[in-house]
């Protein structure tokens, strides 16, 4: 009986785990798809800047 709630327990931990991972991983997949649209923009602006001269 003991083992089997600490097996529960462990899946429980697991999950939480996976669920904190994928947060994370979301988040980065956020902040990665910012940084690709500010460096975009900041290459657009430099290219603007390059030509208009």
């Amino acid at each position: 009986m003991a083992t089997s709630t600490v097996i529960l327990d462990d899946i429980k931990t697991l999950k939480g785990d996976v669920s904190k991972a994928k947060e994370d991983i979301s988040s980065i997949n956020v902040k990665v798809s910012t940084l690709q649209t500010d460096m975009d923009s900041g290459k657009a602006g430099y290219q603007y800047q390059i030509h208009k001269n």
